[in-house]
């Protein structure tokens, strides 16, 4: 076993295999941490890594975070926001998302876990999100054609949104009649929220139907009907889950985001229900029969379902999104295959080989040839998503040193690794304490229960100090321009601050200012402080006077406000 992966790996890395500077041991120990845990080490697991890197032991240091449960949870939450719809444009709220996210972790992610049944799963979800969780996925704001763009792209790297409304400028094989024939099955969907006891009725309507709730499963027809008695009683989905699911919040019409509520139109005559869900089944329509009407250039057209690449015959008595999960999943293989592998990429290095990273129809040229090969080394894996995750994060170009100078040429073809902002989810990650710290002395039920309220106060502390989507593909000061305003007035922080070097006061008063200076380097910059930096706070700090006088706080703030506290 272990000489197949090892021929696996070295398959993948081969072409890379050539004369790279390598990251220094705490670059490369920052870097680690962020990518797979989604926050810095602390200061204990610094020194501890930058040892096992320095003693030529780096893939033990992958192997044990990769077994950590923070790697599962950032994984889980990477693979969401990759595929759930955008941000204000979807139904339930963050803690549904969490749930999901457990959901996730648990089912797709284990150690020979094949992420075809993920892609499956989620293209063919139904029921009602609170109790089958894959229906996140999906959003009432979206139409046949934005779930068709997204998805497309998503899962197959095929931008399909560019021939909407002219064939493909870029892939001129894709045309306008492909994007709306792909879009008619997603027409076979029944998707809306029931927010009312009217729209109760109408779906007990339906669901009396043999062949509506045939199509429904017999799992989700049973669930669909819990909840639906639930609400004729008057009690919440949510009464039913426990109170480490509902992170303690309870309440009348909770789940829903202020968006999904603003477009729920609660008549004064109907009674609103208690736990309001977005349900998705499949209608009883044959996949024949479904078709899409739309308006081109002042004309109006019709199109029938049908793959893109019309190389398939299309069974008349299968469902419209199991025909369609089939034949992305396991019918055309490379597709998806390079598409999961050009988004590992730009997880990793905030570019995907191919850009904009979700078009990788086509690729070619060098850095094609090295998608591809990752591609290959993720079909035989099985289709799992460690092992390509594992063959990158080994890879001589992810271990590069950091270019401070601007190469576009170079970043392009992975001559050269550009240096990379936090997000604010990274921050806010680093300066809270982490996973094992906070579950210490606690068991498992009252550690979990507090790890959600823990990840409840983060996103809140997320959304109100980084209000601004921050990504890699933008230009990079834009970002830590944004970081740098809130980090240095909101009062969450300057509260943080104060703590911070509070603490530092008193464990560091009866020592020197260098071990000091060694340890908040180490936590806020995962380095060592140079001769020049010591001697520059030697000159600020004084322990010898009160904390107030003694210049700690000043520099704690200013070192958490320098760029490269937000830069790895």
């Amino acid at each position: 076993m272990m000489k197949k992966w090892l021929i696996i790996l070295l398959l993948a890395l081969l072409p890379s295999l050539q004369a790279v500077e390598y990251a220094n041991p705490s670059e490369l120990s920052r870097r680690i941490y962020l990518d797979l845990l989604d926050r810095t080490p602390t200061v204990e697991e610094y020194h501890r890594a930058k040892g096992i890197i320095a003693s030529g032991k780096y893939a033990s240091l992958v192997k044990e975070l990769m077994n950590k449960e923070e790697y599962f949870d950032n994984l889980a939450s990477k693979m969401i926001k990759h595929y759930s719809p955008v941000k204000g444009e979807k139904t339930h709220d963050f803690v549904s998302y969490l749930r999901l996210k457990k959901h996730v972790r648990d089912n797709y992610l284990g150690p020979k876990s094949d992420i075809r049944d993920f892609v499956n799963d989620l293209l063919t979800a139904k029921g009602v999100a609170a109790q089958n969780n894959m229906v996140l996925f999906y959003s009432n704001f979206e139409d046949s054609a934005k779930m068709t763009a997204r998805l497309s792209a998503s899962i197959l790297g095929v931008p399909m949104k560019c021939a909407q409304c002219h064939d493909h400028k870029i892939h001129p094989d894709i045309n306008v009649n492909h994007f709306w024939s792909m879009a008619a099955f997603f027409e076979g969907m029944d998707k809306k929220i029931v927010a009312t006891m009217a729209d109760l009725k109408k779906l007990e309507k339906n669901l009396a139907d043999d062949k509506y709730s045939k199509s429904l499963g017999k799992e989700n027809l049973a669930k669909t009907l819990e909840w639906v008695k639930l609400e004729n009683d008057e009690k919440s989905i949510y009464s039913t889950f426990s109170e480490l699911e509902n992170m303690g919040r309870s309440g009348t019409r909770m789940g829903l985001t202020e968006e999904a509520l603003e477009e729920i139109d609660f008549d004064d005559e109907d009674t609103p229900l208690q736990a309001p869900q977005l349900f998705i089944n499949e209608s009883v329509k044959s996949i024949k029969a479904l078709k899409i009407d739309y308006e081109l250039d002042g004309m109006e057209y019709t199109s029938t379902a049908s793959h893109f690449k019309r190389d398939r015959a299309l069974s008349e008595t299968a469902r419209p999104r199991d025909v369609l999960s089939k034949w992305m999943s396991w019918k055309e293989p490379l597709y998806m295959s390079r598409a999961v592998a050009n988004w590992v990429t730009n997880w990793f290095m905030g570019r995907g080989y191919i850009m904009p990273f979700y078009d990788t129809y086509k690729v070619e040229g060098p850095n094609g040839s090295q998608l591809d090969r990752y591609a290959q080394l993720f079909m035989r894996s099985k289709f799992n998503i460690h092992a390509i995750v594992r063959a990158f994060v080994m890879s001589p170009t992810y271990r590069m040193k950091s270019s401070i100078k601007s190469d576009e040429e170079k970043f392009a073809f992975f001559k050269s690794r550009r240096i990379r902002h936090l997000s604010g989810t990274q921050v806010v990650n680093s300066l809270n304490r982490p996973y094992d710290e906070i579950t210490k002395g606690l068991n498992t039920d009252a550690a979990l229960k507090k790890l959600y309220r823990v990840a409840v106060y983060k996103q809140q502390l997320v959304d109100k100090i980084f209000p601004v989507s921050i990504d890699d593909t933008e230009v990079a000061y834009k970002g830590t321009l944004v970081q740098a305003l809130k980090l240095s007035t909101d009062s969450k922080f300057l509260a943080y601050a104060d703590k911070l070097a509070k603490g530092s006061f008193e464990r560091f008063r009866g020592t020197t200012t260098t071990e000091f200076l060694d340890y908040i380097f180490a936590k806020l910059y995962t380095r060592e402080p140079t001769k020049p930096e010591i001697a520059f706070f030697k000159a600020k700090i004084d322990f010898s006077k009160s904390y107030r006088s003694s210049g700690v706080f000043e520099s704690v703030w200013t070192l958490m406000n320098s760029p490269e506290m937000r830069l790895y």
